[in-house]
Formats: structure tokens, C-alpha cells, sequence
């Protein structure tokens, strides 16, 4: 008898058709014909789709799995097995029940994850070789809108912004404080912390205002989450952070610089550059000195040093002393 090979590469319904010839009836031949349904072969690689995704935290985003054979033929609804490759704590993978190769992403916190989905064999029920049958996708989970703001010290007694060190990196040393007591004379770097309504932290866009007589503010001009304060006047007030409609303050009180000296005499140094030396014998008894930078002294700038001497708390006098400038 005679026999036909029929090799398919297609997958889909195919109906053959078998004509025979020789007979008495040429008008009418015989003819047979067979339906053949073409199913594709299990997969040589997998796509997923998308395959590089930015979102927000708090978003949710469906990835699919679609397996190709050696055909080319596309494959859906494989069992496919899935894991997040990095920090978990960026986001979770939920499966969808009416469909096996696809699963929800949902984002929590800003980070860079991958997330690698591998084929399972129905013949094994074994994960497939990696290398051959796996395909990833790259997420990047940035943070929402402004929620919330918050004050922080960065630095204490800093020189300036030239000789500071690199503050883009926030550090575990930073104090989240309602209230401030700094030194006259003082420079102090603050730094604006931005939270979605996730907690995520980033560094926004902020303006900057000082209210109250207790000094100056130099944005930073590369950062403007960043601001160095100058403490001057002893006086309390306010350093506020503005973001759009959100804003934090923190309050600010600034005390002068205080040091006991007894009857041996000694210096008192105020981050002013200013240096009160007390003489030798100058005072009876171990005595509070402290500096503060005063309205007008030393010109129109109003930079200068005061010197106090408290005696005993039982007697509660002051007295003037003899103090020098040491800039």
C-alpha cells in the first residue's frame, strides 16, 4: 500500500486529503480525508512579558510567561515556577488562579529586583536547566509622592560646605529631633527626609526658611534637601522645610558655649573664633564662663563674643572679665 509522511512545524488544525486514481470513475475519484490537530512541543525558550519595568511603590503589575518551541509556536499556560531574585522586602509575587504562567507583582519598597520564572516539565515535574529554559525580568521600584517631611541633624560644628564629606549617602547617625539646642557660633548641617505613604525615604526639592533673630541658613546648591544653619543670637527659634503643601520645622534654641574655669585660669573657646583667656588668679573661685556671639559687636556683621563670669549658684552675681579675640 502506499503511505505519506507528514511532518508538522505548525501548530493548529491541518486536514490532509488522500485522492485515489485508477479507478472506473474519473468523474468521481475517491477521496479520503483526515482532520489533524497540530499541538506545539514543550518549550526551548520562555519570553516574559514586560521585561524591564519601573513602578511606583504601592503599584501592582501582571507578568506573563510565553514558551516558544523548536517552531517557533507559541505556548501559553505553561506551569511555570517563579522566584524574586534580591531583597524581597521590595515587592511580592501573587499567582493568578485562571492563569498558570502569569503572576502580580506587587511593589512595596524602592529597591532593584529581578524576578526569574523557570519552566516545569510535564514529563519530570522537575525544573528544566536554568541556562536553557528560564527568562527574567528586571523591576525597579522607585517611591510615591510626598507624604511626609522630617528634619534631621546631619553634622555638628561643621567648618562648611568645602569641607564636609560626601552627605549623599544618609547615615544611621542622623538625630530626628522636635527641639535643638546649638552652640553660638556654631555651624550645623540639617537635612529634609521625604516619606511616600509607604515609608519609603527620598530626598525632595525643599525650601528652606529660619524664623527668629538666631542666625543665617546657606542652602545647599546641589542638594536642596540639605542646609548648613550658622547659630549667632542666644534666642529660640524655628528652621522650617517646605515641600510643595508639606512641611516639618524643628526648633531651634541657640545657648552660648560654657566652661568652668577655677582660680588656675584658663581658655574658653567659641566655634566663632573667639577665645576668652582667662588670667591666673583672675577668679576666687571655680566660676561658669560662657561665649555667645551679641547684636553689633565687631561691626555692622554682628559678629563678636560676650564673656560672663557666674560666680556660685548660692550667690547668683555676675562679673565682667578682661577676655581677647583670637580669629
Amino acid at each position: 500500500s502506499d503511505s505519506v509522511t507528514y511532518t508538522a512545524t505548525s501548530a493548529g488544525e491541518v486536514e490532509l486529503s488522500v485522492l485515489v486514481s485508477g479507478g472506473g470513475d474519473t468523474a468521481n475519484p475517491i477521496r479520503a480525508t483526515a482532520t489533524i490537530i497540530v499541538q506545539p512541543h514543550e518549550p526551548t525558550s520562555l519570553r516574559i512579558e514586560p521585561d524591564t519595568v519601573v513602578i511606583v511603590s504601592g503599584e501592582k503589575r501582571e507578568f506573563q510567561v510565553i514558551g516558544v518551541d523548536a517552531y517557533n509556536n507559541e505556548i501559553n499556560d505553561l506551569k511555570i515556577g517563579w522566584h524574586i531574585d534580591g531583597d524581597v522586602a521590595v515587592g511580592s509575587l501573587e499567582p493568578i488562579g485562571d492563569k498558570p504562567a502569569s503572576q502580580i507583582f506587587s511593589a512595596a519598597a524602592v529597591g532593584d529586583i529581578t524576578i526569574i520564572a523557570k519552566f516545569q516539565s510535564h514529563k519530570t515535574k522537575s525544573l528544566v536547566s536554568e541556562a536553557n529554559i528560564s527568562t527574567r525580568a528586571r523591576i525597579q521600584v522607585i517611591h510615591g509622592e510626598l507624604s511626609s517631611l522630617e528634619i534631621r541633624l546631619v553634622s555638628e560644628l561643621a567648618a562648611g560646605w568645602e569641607d564636609l564629606p560626601d552627605l549623599g549617602e544618609r547615615s544611621s547617625d542622623e538625630s530626628s529631633l522636635p527641639s535643638s539646642k546649638l552652640i553660638s557660633g556654631g555651624k550645623y548641617i540639617f537635612r529634609a527626609i521625604g516619606q511616600d505613604e509607604h515609608k519609603n525615604e527620598f530626598s525632595p526639592q525643599v525650601r528652606w526658611t529660619l524664623t527668629g533673630d538666631i542666625g543665617k541658613i546657606e542652602p545647599n546648591a546641589d542638594d536642596s534637601s540639605l542646609v548648613l544653619y550658622q547659630a549667632t543670637f542666644v534666642e529660640k527659634g524655628r528652621l522650617l522645610a517646605t515641600s510643595g503643601t508639606v512641611s516639618a520645622e524643628v526648633v531651634i534654641e541657640v545657648v552660648p558655649v560654657s566652661q568652668k574655669i577655677g582660680k588656675q585660669g584658663g581658655n574658653v573657646d567659641s566655634p566663632a573664633h573667639a577665645s576668652l583667656i582667662i588670667p591666673s588668679g583672675a577668679l576666687k573661685d571655680e566660676t561658669e564662663i560662657s561665649i555667645a556671639i551679641i547684636p553689633g559687636a565687631r561691626g555692622q556683621e554682628g559678629k563678636g563674643a560676650r564673656g560672663t563670669a557666674t560666680k556660685s549658684q548660692q550667690e547668683g552675681k555676675e562679673e565682667t572679665l578682661p577676655f581677647s579675640f583670637l580669629d
